[in-house]
This record gives structure tokens, C-alpha cells and sequence, in this order.
């Protein structure tokens, strides 16, 4: 698991390329993790709501997945995937908006002339996401609808969440998956990208 920049380095920095060759090399997916936006980032974009609303509004609520939605499209422009492509992501929140923002993001690939591929090939070849507890029938379709049901695996973030209320098999349950869909997703996927 890697939580984005490290310091003022993306994750695209050439002081990262080994880990990113090894994870391949091993078969080993690598999960981004959300973490908070830069001080300067935080100052521009989520400040002036009070401590308790700029605070969330920087992590959880929205800069989280924005950031991590960044690291992961910059993996793909600097040619990382390219240079490993084996290599498995796997991004949490449904994909940390790149799922939902993928046709426009994929125009990148009419001036991304570097890249082996169309930068959406990459995401519905290399990435694979979890829902992190956000128990939503239509964002379940709209990543089955871009990426297919063996790129989905479950997860939840309790204790982070209220697990009560957020019971994953009961999401799956209520879904209209077939059974070996619901398998697929609860387990055998993960099993699968995780050698386990």
C-alpha cells in the first residue's frame, strides 16, 4: 500500500520506478491509498469553511480521492504501466473518481502519443477497485459498466465506518449480481489478483 506523494515526489518520480518494477516483477498489486492534499494544496483548494468543514472537505469528503485519482492517472501518463505492464493497481472508492471521469480523461490518449495505449486501456486492464464501504447500487453498475465484474473487489473501512449500517454482504445480496457475481466480487477476485 502506498498513500500517494511522498513529500513534494508523486509517485511518477524516477526515485519510485524500482518499487513499482518490483511489485511487478513479484505479481504483487500495489493499492493506492488516500491521504491528505499538500499544506499548499489544502490552503488553496479546501480552507475558509472552519477546521471541523475544511478538514473533511481536504480528506474524506473530497481531496482524498481527488489526490489519489491523481497519482494514479500520473502512474499512467509517466508510462509506468508501460515499462511494467503486468503491473495491478488497486484504488479504493470505486476508483477514486477515474472510474466515473474515464471518457474524458481517456481524450489524454489523442496527445498522450507516448503511451503504448489509450490511457482508458490501461484502467480497465491494470486497475482494479474496492467500494471502501460506499454501499451504492449505482456505483456498483457504473464500475461494472467501465471495468467489469473481475475488476471489483470487496472491502469496507470499518472500524472507520458506522459497520452496522454498511454491511457488505448484505450489499451484495441486494444487488442484481448472480451468485458467482456476488462470489466473484466477495472474494474470488481478490483471491485471485492477490495470489492468495
Amino acid at each position: 500500500m502506498l498513500h500517494g506523494r511522498s513529500g513534494d515526489r508523486h509517485l511518477d518520480h524516477p526515485a519510485f520506478r524500482g518499487v513499482f518494477e518490483r511489485a511487478a516483477t513479484l505479481g504483487v498489486p500495489i493499492y493506492l491509498h488516500p491521504q491528505m492534499p499538500s499544506p499548499e494544496v489544502r490552503r488553496l483548494y479546501y480552507d475558509g469553511f472552519g477546521d471541523v468543514v475544511s478538514g473533511y472537505f481536504a480528506s474524506g469528503g473530497w481531496g482524498w480521492h481527488m489526490e489519489t485519482g491523481i497519482e494514479a492517472v500520473r502512474l499512467i501518463l509517466a508510462g509506468t504501466l508501460d515499462r511494467s505492464p503486468n503491473l495491478q493497481l488497486i484504488l479504493g472508492h470505486w476508483g477514486e473518481m477515474v472510474v466515473f471521469f474515464l471518457e474524458r480523461l481517456d481524450v489524454m490518449s489523442q496527445v498522450a502519443t507516448h503511451l503504448d495505449r489509450g490511457v482508458g486501456d490501461y484502467v480497465r486492464e491494470n486497475v482494479a477497485v474496492t467500494p471502501s464501504a460506499m454501499f451504492d447500487q449505482r456505483l456498483l453498475q457504473r464500475a461494472i459498466d467501465v471495468l467489469g465484474v473481475d475488476r471489483i473487489l470487496m472491502s469496507t473501512d470499518y472500524p472507520f465506518q458506522d459497520a452496522p449500517k454498511r454491511n457488505a454482504r448484505a450489499f451484495l445480496a441486494s444487488s442484481t449480481l448472480t451468485i458467482d457475481e456476488q462470489e466473484r466480487i466477495g472474494s474470488r477476485n481478490a483471491t485471485r489478483l492477490l495470489g492468495m
